[in-house]
């Protein structure tokens, strides 16, 4: 091939870029440096986010060597679109052209701006963010390729009915054949004279055409996702910069599903997004308006990128994920166990962590405490995210081991707490989890002053699973089998006093034996509240609605607590747990009437019944989010409303309400 066009050097940055997906991060950067186009550039660029991002490294200095090379791969991309333009570009076009000259340059500059975008959004650089997503070629481009919207793309999977119409329908077309070469396109000499695209469905005829079309889907559906989902505090910074712009979460996702259909790399970025977006839906939401659905493209995605990168840890991760998700714990394990083996061939170190750190809280779902602790003490040695977390946390499943020499591990774990929060912290503040790892240090303290005991044996006052209390935030038992809650129930209940709450799980003697030594685990509101927190969601997961609600409410109820965050927590679950039993009812309902012949299903009634449900949870909602700015862990909480929010909104569109 002719080294003189752009698509001889996609073919060489494609390389490195294949590399990155098969974890081999040693090749991609040799590749890249190998190379000066703005596409080995921007592939530098790539790898060196990722190492930053996954590795949970949020400072100047790890995100100093990705933004210099994004900074030069959208200065290049930006001359080599000038110079398309003007007729003066060294590069030769392959093939006939569907679209103006220099619109690849375009796209590849937008991509530069997405990940400098977010290079600032993870150092927590508001204003370098919003000046990032300050650049109009994201939705200009976008009209220019897909003039006629996204109706005749194909999409990985049967796309989700999403959260509300968007401005282009879901397709309902079959995916075409397309090459499995990296498909970056290039730009060329000869006239600038624009094209204009035919109407309907542009099939690539070219890399070039590949990379406009995945490349351009990806960067506005990216753009519109992120914007969708920023917090209040850089919305209110957002519209100084882009006046008149109002995000479409749905198009954008509707956009990223489009591109995650090709085969050029935006299509595994778009899927990486994708698979990142609908796992968060998925853990954090407590209830999916059709989350089978969701997993279905999920899953679609992963089996094409898994044949194609049988070695890349992302896959795994999310394999696991999706496993994890659909309430299979032992595969889940089992993949990440795999991805974690020094038998593969290599390793992506940042990307392992992220194995690891799964592993801990499958580990801690399942009772497996050992493992867990083993897990979150093996994420010091990977990253340097939050050691007193991973220890506070190892702590707690140590102590969850009820032997004397877990006491003993736990023991050394908390002493270590106080040198590791006082360590250099991120943006020179203490994370959401080190405040609550903190106020927990002081309230067992006055815990233990309150036996009589000296406040500096703290630990000998802590009853309640606190790995498993701040498991609750990441949602961790949200997805458990039966049998498995009942188990956690059963230890739960051994904690004394009784509850005053019925459960099938205590039996009449238990409730009134007395507590060993004479004395109680339980003594504060707080610990009791924990406790109800804890039970409430178990007995959901045990399918004891009733029992669930009751705890859950009595969490809301009791005075004197001063977590509030356990407060909005269970008016969370609340919501959940009403959402979770109307859908069982309609399950129930759809397998009775399969089993007598009978599928119809009256859409009235459904209105009528979801209607009613959809009120009470959305009340159940604004309970929650009442007060949450100075409460523990409110970013988490206010993710979880916000997400369970966009879900109730989805059923409501669904049902036409």
């Amino acid at each position: 091939m002719d080294e003189n066009t752009t698509d001889a050097q996609i073919i060489a940055a494609s390389a490195g870029f294949e590399a990155i997906f098969n974890d081999d991060l040693k090749l991609a950067t040799s590749t890249f440096s190998g190379g000066s186009s703005p596409f080995h550039s921007l592939g530098n660029g790539v790898a060196h986010f990722l190492q930053a991002a996954l590795g949970m490294e949020a400072c100047l200095l790890s995100f100093f060597t990705p933004t210099k090379y994004l900074t030069i791969a959208e200065a290049g991309a930006k001359e080599q679109a000038k110079l398309a333009k003007s007729g003066k570009s060294p590069f030769k076009d392959v093939g006939a052209r569907q679209f103006r000259q220099g619109i690849e340059w375009d796209a590849l500059q937008a991509d530069a701006i997405v990940l400098l975008g977010l290079t600032n959004a993870l150092q927590e650089s508001y204003m370098g963010f919003a000046k990032c997503f300050a650049h109009s070629k994201f939705t200009t481009l976008f009209k220019e390729v897909y003039p006629n919207g996204l109706d005749s793309y194909a999409t990985p999977g049967a796309s989700r009915k999403l959260l509300r119409q968007a401005s282009s329908p879901t397709s309902a077309s079959a995916p075409s054949p397309k090459r499995s070469l990296f498909g970056w396109g290039g730009s060329s000499s000869g006239s600038s004279t624009p094209i204009t695209p035919p109407t309907g469905k542009i099939e690539p005829q070219t890399r070039t055409d590949e990379l406009i079309l995945s490349g351009v889907a990806f960067g506005f559906g990216l753009f519109n996702l992120i914007l969708s989902l920023l917090p209040p505090k850089i919305r209110c910074v957002i519209p100084v910069f882009l006046l008149g712009f109002k995000s479409d979460r749905a198009l954008g996702l509707k956009a990223l599903a489009v591109s995650a259909n090709g085969y050029d790399s935006h299509s595994e970025f778009a899927a990486l997004a994708l698979m990142t977006y609908n796992g968060v839906v998925l853990l954090v939401s407590g209830w999916q308006a059709d989350g089978a659905r969701l997993m279905r493209q999920y899953d679609s995605m992963l089996n094409k990128v898994e044949a194609r990168y049988p070695h890349g840890s992302l896959w795994l991760l999310n394999r696991a994920k999706l496993q994890r998700y659909s309430g299979n714990n032992p595969a889940a394990i089992e993949t990440l166990l795999r991805g974690l083996s020094p038998e593969r061939p290599i390793h992506f170190q940042q990307a392992d962590a992220m194995l690891v750190f799964e592993l801990g809280w499958i580990y801690l779902a399942e009772r497996k405490y050992e493992e867990s602790a083993e897990m979150f003490l093996k994420m010091q040695t990977l990253n340097n995210w939050s050691h007193s977390t991973y220890s506070f946390l190892a702590a707690g499943c140590y102590f969850a081991l009820n032997t004397e020499d877990g006491t003993k591990k736990a023991k050394e774990q908390l002493d270590r707490l106080p040198g590791l929060l006082e360590r250099r912290k991120i943006g020179g503040r203490d994370l959401p989890t080190e405040v609550f790892i903190k106020k927990k240090m002081e309230f067992y303290k006055k815990k233990q002053a309150m036996l009589g005991g000296n406040p500096a044996d703290y630990a000998d006052a802590i009853k309640m699973p606190i790995a498993e209390e701040l498991g609750v935030v990441w949602n961790t038992h949200g997805n458990i089998k039966k049998e498995l809650a009942e188990a956690h129930i059963v230890d739960i209940l051994v904690l004394t006093p009784p509850p005053t709450i019925p459960t099938p799980y205590l039996t009449a003697s238990s409730a009134d034996a007395p507590a060993q030594d004479g004395k109680v685990d339980l003594i504060l509101p707080d610990e009791l509240t924990s406790r109800d927190l804890l039970l409430g969601i178990l007995h959901r997961g045990a399918e004891h609605p009733t029992e669930a609600r009751a705890y859950l409410e009595s969490a809301t109820t009791r005075p004197g607590v001063e977590g509030q965050w356990m407060i909005n927590t269970a008016h969370l679950e609340l919501a959940v747990l009403t959402l979770k039993t109307a859908s069982a009812e309609d399950n129930a309902s759809a397998t009775d009437k399969e089993s007598s012949g009978t599928t119809t299903v009256d859409p009235v009634a459904a209105q009528t019944k979801w209607k009613a449900v959809l009120a009470q949870a959305e009340k159940h909602l604004t309970a929650a989010a009442t007060g949450t700015g100075p409460i523990d862990l409110s970013s988490r909480l206010e993710t979880r409303i916000a997400f369970l929010r966009d879900e109730i909104a989805a059923k409501k569109n669904m049902l036409g309400l």
